[in-house]
């Protein structure tokens, strides 16, 4: 469970305000006090707003604590950023899948240099390893 040091979690103004994951001391690696506290927000939830939010401390320790104070309406508002997450992900446009990959230079230049203009990467820029659709 990620973890916030208590001095760092009420001073968010201090510029390494992070959560920590994976730590075995309750020593803050940031600001060296002790007395590290349990986030109310799980990692997934973390990555999700520090995604959204570029990692901004004040947003997610308001998050975190309205996940212990208002579990409703922090749900409500996880829902819109797990949205927005889904959106950004780019999909094939002919199965939906988003198990995609950019076709690589190397792999266009073999193409051009075998078969030339009527190679089908070199004017494509996605493959779906679904499907096989480029575009």
């Amino acid at each position: 469970m990620p973890k916030f040091c208590k001095n760092c979690y009420e001073n968010t103004d201090r510029t390494g305000f992070l959560p920590f994951f994976n730590v075995d001391t309750q020593i803050c690696p940031n600001c060296h006090s002790e007395g590290l506290i349990d986030s109310a927000l799980t990692g997934k939830e973390i990555n999700i707003l520090g995604d959204a939010t570029n990692n901004n401390k004040v947003f997610l320790k308001a998050m975190d604590d309205l996940k212990r104070n208002d579990i409703i309406e922090f749900e409500s508002r996880m829902m819109q950023f797990k949205k927005q997450k889904e959106d950004n992900i780019p999909k094939c446009p002919t199965c939906g899948s988003s198990n995609i990959e950019k076709i690589s230079l190397g792999k266009k230049a073999v193409g051009g240099a075998l078969f030339g203009l009527f190679s089908s990467d070199v004017r494509k820029t996605m493959h779906c390893k679904n499907c096989g659709a480029k575009w």
